[in-house]
């Protein structure tokens, strides 16, 4: 199976879109106004396909709804990555809003860690731009560093301990499929 584009929403509701769509607007006003085809639109609808987070938003915002009307909601805790859909943006303009690296930002959303095994504590301090005591907080407790969980939690509106359980929620789904593939080996 293809791996899924990180941007891709892959929680769209095509059901959901749909109503809302056809309660507001025609399939071809809606592509006007977005600056997409008409066939996309369809495509959107039956599932076909799903919509890029800035389509998403751009959709979501000319039918006048939040990003996350039109998602099914996550199953369980929210991860890193459902926040970041809930509000219908690229890995890139979330490490942007936050001033949080591209490829850091990314490799939270897959791990739900801070940093690699291979990360000494110091590197990992001198990367993240944090003393090494908070790191070695971090690497004790799990607890993610206040400096990013508000960082984070400004650029998502929301509150800094839902960024922490939203790193939870990412390291248990990153375990549980690593387990998963290890039982099968």
């Amino acid at each position: 199976m293809p791996r899924r584009a990180i941007d891709e929403c892959p929680r769209f509701n095509p059901e959901a879109f749909h109503a809302v769509r056809k309660a507001r607007m025609s399939r071809q006003s809606l592509g006007r106004q977005t600056n997409l085809s008409q066939q996309t639109v369809v495509r959107w609808e039956t599932g076909v396909s799903t919509p890029s987070a800035r389509n998403l938003r751009a959709a979501a915002q000319v039918l006048q709804v939040r990003p996350s009307d039109l998602l099914y909601p996550p199953s369980g805790d929210p991860s890193l990555a459902d926040l970041r859909m809930n509000h219908a943006l690229t890995t890139a303009e979330l490490a942007v809003r936050s001033a949080t690296n591209l490829g850091r930002l990314q490799f939270w959303e897959r791990t739900g860690s801070l940093g690699t095994a291979d990360e000494s504590p110091p590197l990992l301090s001198a990367f993240l731009g944090l003393a090494t005591d908070t790191i070695d907080r971090y690497l004790l407790t799990g607890q993610v560093p206040r400096t990013i969980t508000r960082r984070l939690a400004r650029a998502l509106h929301v509150e800094p301990l839902e960024i922490q359980s939203a790193f939870d929620r990412t390291a248990a789904l990153y375990e549980a499929v690593h387990h998963e593939l290890r039982s099968a080996a």
